[in-house]
């Protein structure tokens, strides 16, 4: 995935990818993949005023998929959700 760098942890059982965005400084990881289940599924999670969101995609997609503009999406649930 252009733009990113790729770590991945494999057990006997199990295969994860650990996508870091390139330019920035953050040490989390902007998404992830894994082999949990069929097809292959990627997930990019969010924080929003102390709750937690996930858009999940195939891997299949992943180069239709911008994680910038889907972190903005999980804002814009976020949103939907605020208490006032």
């Amino acid at each position: 995935m252009p733009g990113y760098r790729r770590y991945v942890s494999q057990g006997p059982k199990y295969r994860e990818e650990y996508y870091f965005p390139d330019s920035e400084l953050d040490p989390r990881f902007a998404f992830w993949c894994g082999d949990f289940t069929d097809p292959e599924t990627c997930s990019i999670n969010g924080d929003y005023d102390g709750m937690k969101a996930a858009i999940r995609f195939r891997k299949d997609d992943m180069q239709q998929v911008r994680p910038d503009e889907a972190l903005e999406c999980i804002d814009r649930i976020g949103d939907l959700f605020r208490l006032q």
